[in-house]
């Protein structure tokens, strides 16, 4: 898509923008990516993957024991993965997202290369690299980096199969194949949650096939025929996808107690009315810089009809809004879901680089181009610095490595002469799981093998044995577990994991 009226930039190796992405990427996303504990949810990501690689069981993903699908084991997997290379370390878990984010820039410089030309391209893979909504999902082991990466494959893979008669590469086989990949991907990593943003690029992918028969451009097929060819592929491989995916899990988990989440805690909810209506703003606010693009939608829509590129911006403008209705009427709240949508605007703002209708606009929005991303490395740098302060302190973001090695360390001096020892919890783990880790690798350094031992009370009464550690979670003047669990036991070390007050008790002293 790079003929018609194109503005004309001088030519660069392809290797020279690559370069420049993955420079801004390293600086933003891999520098001290590993300094800190794990922090927030990552243990509730981090530590399943390692139980698959300690028990070799990679089927049924674990938590101390406990079978655990919250989440599909996606995420476990592909931290398992890089673990098997950097070792069970903070550095390879967060790995995972780093390589995501990365890979986005990568995708985004490809599909803006193909589809406008070299400018656009690194406009896009820049602009992806530095959309500060992803910095934070970016240096945590958490799925949303992942999961955003496959929907952007299957999403954008999706607009080409549109774009692609005005395309050079017409009988691409990979466009279909990130399609199928990003579709397993993501169902693999965060269930349906990010499919509406494929259905927004398939509205506007059928938009501009419409608008291309109207305008007669050159296709080997009818308009119905070009609109099926368009819309049924991601309908039908989510479908199969979906259905041979989950019934494989569901008989893998059929005979486990299994501690699950329903994804309708995530959906319509009238005590959030206010945050679900506000999402396509919070949407378009959180997609900064790519979302910017959209200021140049009046003009665009003004031209769509003279210039087929512009009409191709046009649908990829198309697909962030639609997306972000139809999240919208799912009823979600969080704009954390809407994360898969900021894949769209990195490519929109290249393309809106390509089709700047004069040569001094085009230089302008270049020199403003350099400046906003110098401006944004910077912030990146900044930020991830002080994401990795909050991380190391004992805020709210914290890290639960000083209250695990506390808890290590109080165990080794409350003389019990152990040697093995069950430390159980419950409401501990659903806090701060990585506590619990933590204090066991501290207590293995001292010469305690310390086995955590998650009990939830979602499937049974938390009833610890009377020989084993405890870990209990207070909540202002409430301790966990009541008398039940607290009756005879001697407290052997108080603390906090971030905000949350924990009490570690011993063995149940006998009359």
């Amino acid at each position: 898509m790079t003929t018609g009226h194109a503005i004309h930039t001088p030519r660069r190796a392809p290797a020279i923008d690559l370069a420049l992405i993955l420079a801004a990427c390293i600086l933003v996303y891999w520098i001290g990516l590993g300094s800190t504990g794990l922090s927030l949810s990552e243990g509730l990501r981090a530590i399943p993957a390692w139980e698959m690689m300690d028990t070799g069981d990679y089927l049924v993903t674990r938590m101390f024991g406990e079978a655990y699908f919250r989440k599909p084991p996606g995420m476990m997997w592909a931290i398992a993965a890089s673990s098997s290379v950097f070792g069970q370390t903070e550095f390879a878990a967060r790995a995972v997202s780093a390589a995501a984010c990365t890979l986005m820039a990568i995708v985004a410089w490809w599909f803006a290369r193909r589809w406008f030309g070299p400018a656009a391209g690194l406009a896009a893979g820049l602009a992806q690299a530095l959309t500060p909504f992803l910095w934070e999902a970016g240096r945590s082991a958490e799925i949303e980096a992942l999961h955003t990466l496959c929907i952007q494959l299957a999403s954008l893979s999706v607009l080409d199969s549109a774009l692609r008669p005005w395309c050079s590469f017409a009988k691409s086989y990979l466009p279909p194949a990130c399609l199928l990949v990003g579709l397993l991907g993501a169902l693999l990593t965060k269930g349906p949650s990010g499919l509406p943003a494929v259905a927004g690029s398939v509205l506007a992918a059928l938009w501009l096939m419409r608008g291309a028969a109207d305008l007669g451009k050159p296709s080997s097929r009818s308009s119905l025929s070009a609109c099926l060819w368009v819309a049924v592929p991601p309908v039908v491989a989510s479908v199969v996808i979906s259905g041979v995916l989950y019934t494989w899990l569901a008989r893998s988990y059929a005979s486990l107690p299994t501690v699950t989440q329903s994804p309708g805690e995530f959906l319509w909810d009238t005590s959030k009315l206010g945050s679900i209506l506000s999402l396509p703003l919070v949407g378009l606010a959180a997609a900064f810089p790519g979302s910017l693009a959209v200021l140049a939608a009046p003009s665009l829509w003004v031209r769509r009809s003279t210039d087929p590129r512009v009409a191709a911006v046009v649908a990829i403008i198309l697909a962030p809004l639609a997306s972000l209705l139809l999240f919208t009427a799912a009823g979600v709240s969080n704009p954390r879901y809407t994360m898969p949508v900021v894949s769209f605007w990195p490519v929109l703002l290249g393309g809106c680089f390509a089709v700047a209708p004069t040569a001094p606009i085009a230089r302008r929005l270049r020199v403003a181009g350099v400046a906003l991303s110098l401006l944004l490395v910077v912030a990146g740098i900044a930020v991830s610095q002080l994401s990795d302060r909050a991380r190391a302190g004992n805020g709210g973001r914290g890290s639960g490595k000083p209250a695990g090695e506390s808890i290590a360390r109080a165990i080794v001096e409350s003389d019990l002469g152990l040697v093995s020892r069950e430390l159980w919890a419950d409401g501990a783990v659903e806090a701060r799981p990585e506590v619990l880790l933590y204090a066991r690798r501290a207590a293995a350094l001292q010469g305690l093998r310390l086995s955590p031992r998650w009990s939830s009370a979602l499937l049974r009464p938390f009833d610890p044995p009377s020989q084993a550690l405890v870990l209990v979670r207070v909540e202002g003047a409430v301790i966990e577990g009541g008398d039940r669990v607290t009756d005879g036991r001697p407290v052997l070390w108080t603390g906090k994991a971030a905000k949350f007050d924990l009490i570690l008790l011993g063995p149940r002293r006998i009359p």
